[in-house]
């Protein structure tokens, strides 16, 4: 049973059909490149996004460090006087903080002359530090003595005898529960 209001399928010339089929293909194409080009801008969107959200986050925790340096300067300060030409030992038990590098490199920048005794030979000591052998050798003539991280067996008592003035500077962090 034909349906009378359906005709017979016309036979189009080949380069007719050819022409039908490359058009469709480059509608399709074309469509693909503009997906893969939205999927793209998105992507190096989302990428901005984040880059600048990474620095805005390392800027803000260099000015943080930056700010915490400057209070441990002024309270250093308070007690031993202005440091600017005068000498600071500096005994490293521990890697130091971003803030205290930032005190021992701004205090180097003022011209205060730094002495440098690390328990740990991986210690990298600051640029132009001297170098000493132990903390009373690094404490001779200081006006200051900066701790990073936790001494010890530290005898104070000789190691203070040797500094200019008994100023002590240390950041505690208290020891958490272990249970």
């Amino acid at each position: 049973m034909a349906n009378p209001e359906i005709g017979s399928t016309r036979a189009l010339p080949l380069s007719v059909a050819i022409e039908v089929v490359t058009q469709g293909l480059r509608i399709r194409f074309g469509r693909s490149l503009v997906t893969i080009a939205g999927v793209v801008s998105g992507i190096a969107f989302l990428a901005s996004v984040l880059t600048s959200a990474l620095a805005r986050h390392g800027v803000a925790q260099m000015r943080e460090a930056a700010d915490e340096a400057v209070r441990m300067q002024n309270l250093i300060e308070s007690e031993s006087g202005p440091l600017r030409g005068r000498g600071v030992a500096v005994l490293a038990w521990a890697a130091p903080s971003a803030a205290e590098t930032h005190l021992v490199d701004h205090l180097r920048d003022q011209g205060v002359q730094i002495a440098w005794y690390a328990a740990d030979p991986a210690l990298n000591p600051p640029v132009g530090a001297r170098l000493a052998s132990d903390p009373p050798a690094a404490a001779e003539g200081a006006f200051a003595v900066i701790v990073v991280g936790e001494p010890a067996g530290v005898a104070w008592p000789e190691v203070l005898a040797r500094a200019a003035r008994p100023v002590v500077a240390a950041v505690i962090v208290p020891a958490l529960p272990t249970s």
